[in-house]
């Protein structure tokens, strides 16, 4: 397969999204109940990750329309980079959705105001189910922990590059390589949340905080050239911090995001 990509910048990620999972991150620090500790401990961890979402418009064995996920990460020494990719033959002009961006993408808040519930970013199932012009080919994704992955300080870049096999719907497998480098852009920002618990001398407290900045991205992914203009994507670096001398429930959550200067 080449060919090269019509490429749309776009914001994977937004700041009401990242405050939702500085959230769940930070509730999913507070030790689990039955292994409760009677002295005081501390557990750190920390890491950094960047991703990217575009689309590709290009002719292949599958088909000529592909939507491409990927997630770098790298933790307390592990990486693991993971490729999601959806695959549909369309007619000249056409795209699966309709539109040239995909209906069901992340969820909007639901007033239009960062910081606000967000809906579920389902389309209303009242409508009438759309019928696409396009083949559905399949899905294929693989996950690899091999691969070479660099971060620069400040969140200036990351680079990943390796092989990493995917496998499809029916099992089949294929090898491609990946050589892709995320450019920092715009400012950094960052957040923090805290919970923390306390009861007849016992307690507890975990906090989260994130740095974050978007990204533009080029390279190749398999035999397909990611234009050099780039691609939307991001990239962050977290801490967490665990302590306390039990584990228990109730607490609560302090989050912030603010522009960081670069």
């Amino acid at each position: 397969m080449s060919g090269s990509t019509t490429l749309k910048k776009r914001s994977i990620l937004r700041r009401g999204a990242m405050s939702a999972v500085a959230l769940v991150s930070a509730l999913a620090l507070v030790p689990n109940p039955a292994t409760a500790r009677t002295t005081d401990d501390v557990q750190r961890s920390n890491g950094k990750t960047a991703d990217a979402w575009w689309i590709s418009r290009d002719d292949g064995p599958h088909g000529n329309y592909h939507q491409y996920s990927v997630s770098v990460s790298r933790s307390n020494g592990t990486t693991d980079v993971y490729v999601y990719i959806t695959d549909w033959d369309c007619p000249p002009g056409e795209d699966p959705y309709g539109d040239p961006e995909p209906l069901q993408t992340e969820p909007q808040p639901a007033d239009g105001r960062e910081g606000t519930p967000p809906d579920s970013g389902i389309i209303n199932p009242d409508e009438p189910p759309y019928e696409s012009p396009c083949t559905y080919i399949g899905s294929r994704w693989g996950n690899s922990t091999d691969m070479s992955v660099t971060f620069a300080n400040a969140l200036a870049s990351a680079h990943v590059v390796g092989d990493i096999t995917l496998t499809d719907e029916q099992g089949n497998t294929e090898q491609i390589a990946v050589d892709l480098t995320f450019q920092g852009s715009g400012p950094l920002h960052s957040e923090r949340s805290v919970y923390s618990y306390s009861y007849d001398g016992e307690r507890s407290r975990s906090t989260y905080a994130r740095n974050f900045r978007d990204a533009t991205v080029s390279g190749t992914i398999g035999d397909v050239a990611v234009a050099s203009d780039g691609i939307a994507g991001q990239i962050a670096s977290w801490r967490s911090t665990s302590s306390g001398n039990m584990a228990g429930g109730g607490g609560g959550v302090v989050s912030s995001d603010r522009p960081m200067a670069n």
